[in-house]
């Protein structure tokens, strides 16, 4: 896809430790970045339809405190083509973390989404792997989707090779279609575990959590690689 670009940055850091992560020392971004994106397909490169696709995204950052940090991040895109827009997505997130103590932090996330026009009736998806734990990862869905998540990330056991943490948290959303489908907030509760390594590359951290869906009461096991959000 032929496409140009357009990039506004203020290149500021902050360095510090236990804000996302489990020690190491950390670069937050403190200065905020506009970009512009436009794209064009043609038949005659080989696609199958024409198109323009058109792309924007605001991501102030923030330092209220010397032991907080916070992002915010707007989004839209749309295509364009036969004359007419269409798959049009606004989205708006919110996130700040704040550092309780010397290695004890709080995390807080809010997010909107919406879609409009889509080629399919429904493409936003909430669940498991899209910010609600305690449910199936496709389990909603919608061209509408709201989330709210809360994370206390205690340490527990710092070593030259491990690191031993937890979290209790509170995740809760929605996913709807107006006219087809009515908004319905569900949320869960649960626990988990952080493992992180120190002296591996890039530090990683295993995250485990199990969470109960009030909507289903049922619970949910997941594990990946990286705190949640």
């Amino acid at each position: 896809m032929p496409s140009v670009g357009l990039l506004v940055w203020r290149p500021r850091y902050k360095r510090t430790r236990y804000i996302r992560d489990l020690g190491p020392l950390e670069d937050l971004q403190t200065g905020s970045w506009l970009s512009l994106h436009w794209g064009f397909v043609h038949r005659s490169l080989g696609s199958d339809r024409t198109f323009s696709l058109y792309q924007a995204q605001l991501a102030p950052r923030f330092e209220p405190t010397k032991r907080s940090y916070a992002e915010l991040t707007l989004f839209t895109s749309a295509y364009r083509g036969k004359g007419e827009f269409y798959n049009l997505l606004a989205s708006a997130s919110a996130t700040a973390y704040f550092r309780l103590g010397v290695v004890h932090s709080l995390a807080l996330r809010a997010a909107l989404e919406a879609l409009h026009r889509s080629e399919d009736a429904d493409q936003l998806l909430l669940g498991l792997a899209r910010g609600l734990r305690g449910y199936a990862p496709r389990r909603y869905d919608g061209t509408r989707r709201v989330l709210f998540n809360v994370e206390a990330r205690p340490t527990w056991v710092r070593r030259p090779w491990y690191t031993l943490a937890s979290t209790a948290f509170v995740d809760c959303g929605a996913a709807w279609t107006p006219d087809h489908k009515k908004a319905n907030l569900v949320c869960s509760p649960g626990l988990g575990i952080r493992l992180g390594w120190p002296k591996v590359y890039n530090t990683p951290v295993l995250r485990g959590d199990i969470a109960y869906g009030l909507e289903e009461g049922s619970y949910e096991l997941s594990v990946g690689l990286g705190q949640y959000f």
